[in-house]
């Protein structure tokens, strides 16, 4: 393989919160940390030669986003998802999480219900509560290692709210959601007049033979009630730099966005974020090729190791790179758990009661990293449970 996935790079000294967090989280750091979402991979050469040939210059000011970089999202997504999308609808900002906040607090009042669905990323809670909304939960089906909505108690919940905060594919159990779910996902919004929020940053780590599908790609209709977040970040391991787009068709609602920006002077970009950004969406397509039949390797060897494993369950990721992990048939609590995780099979792990609603007795695993790594992590986990 061209690129080096299998190296193990040491992250000590870098300001790395995936080890910085650790004895806060854990109360050691003599574990193997494979919690918060970014990856152990070197990025791309030709981020690093971008960068070194900028900083170079010696001068860091002030900088203009060039049109290059609309230019290179509008290409990116109709090349690798049929998804077409005008110059004027792209609204940049410094961050996903960032994005979902100021979303739910434009476009919903105090007390609005603000939907999503659970178990979730956890900033999709707080995006609600932080902000005074009224927080409506719709918990996923889970049966026979796998998860599917449930759409009675979706149109129940969507009935008394005016955003739904929506995650495609979804962070932590790893679903694609297909076309005829996303379509009775759109009828119910529509019907009941919800904004769509949909937090798409997972969209290019899809494996075969699943095909991620903007919501907001369905129809005009979808389109023009919906705010889609994108972002380079998670694919191209680049978290750090905070770039994201904001893809919205309906105009009203793309002036108020941009009016919350200006007014609170919200810079969208830095230089290397800009550089960044079309470096991905203009070179990374054979980095990131080579990235996913790694990382399907890495899924392959979790889903293949715990197979028919008395006590942890793996669901099978259909996107991302974190394996959602099911703790069964066993006589202990959520800490308790955790408590094996770290001082025995010494391993950081996302626990899953934070994700909300039906995250207890899971436990998220990063499988964004060095085989050898996740080799390590796997023995241990079979060995201690």
């Amino acid at each position: 393989m061209k690129y080096d996935f299998d190296k193990v790079i040491d992250r000590k000294g870098t300001l790395s919160l995936k080890l910085e967090r650790c004895k806060a989280l854990f109360g050691t750091t003599d574990i193997s940390p494979l919690w918060v979402a970014d990856m152990d991979f070197a990025c791309a050469d030709f981020f690093i030669e971008a960068f070194q040939k900028r900083q170079q210059h010696g001068i860091y000011g002030y900088p203009v986003i060039p049109e290059s970089v609309y230019d290179a999202i509008i290409s990116w997504f109709k090349v690798k998802h049929n998804w077409s999308i005008e110059r004027d609808w792209i609204v940049l900002c410094n961050g996903t999480v960032q994005a979902l906040n100021f979303c739910v607090e434009l476009f919903t009042q105090k007390d609005d219900g603000v939907l999503v669905q659970s178990p979730v990323y956890p900033p999709f809670f707080s995006a609600a509560t932080s902000l005074g909304r009224l927080l409506h939960i719709n918990e996923l089906s889970f049966a026979n290692k796998h998860y599917e909505i449930d759409f009675a108690d979706l149109m129940l919940k969507a009935s008394a709210s005016k955003a739904f905060v929506f995650c495609n594919p979804h962070n932590p159990v790893g679903r694609v959601w297909k076309e005829e779910e996303l379509l009775k996902i759109a009828d119910t919004m529509l019907r009941n007049n919800v904004l769509i929020i949909s937090d798409d940053i997972h969209a290019d780590i899809v494996y075969k033979p699943y095909k991620y599908i903007p919501i907001a790609s369905l129809s005009p209709e979808i389109s023009k009630k919906t705010i889609t977040v994108v972002s380079p970040n998670k694919t191209f391991n680049i978290a750090g730099l905070s770039i994201a787009a904001l893809i919205v068709e309906d105009k009203d609602t793309r002036l108020k966005i941009k009016k919350f920006i200006d007014t609170f002077q919200l810079s969208p970009a830095n230089i290397l974020s800009i550089i960044a950004i079309e470096q991905a969406y203009t070179k990374g397509d054979e980095w990131l090729n080579a990235l996913l039949q790694y990382l399907d390797g890495n899924r392959q060897l979790i889903i293949s190791s715990l197979q028919n494993h008395p006590v942890i369950q793996a669901i099978e990721p259909e996107a991302t790179f974190l394996s959602w992990l099911k703790f069964k048939s066993i006589d202990l609590d959520d800490a308790g758990i955790k408590k094996r995780l770290v001082e025995e099979a010494k391993l950081g792990l996302s626990e899953g009661r934070s994700f909300g609603n039906g995250g207890s007795g899971f436990q998220r695993i990063n499988f964004g990293c060095p085989r050898s790594v996740l080799e390590n992590a796997l023995s241990n986990l079979k060995r201690v449970f």
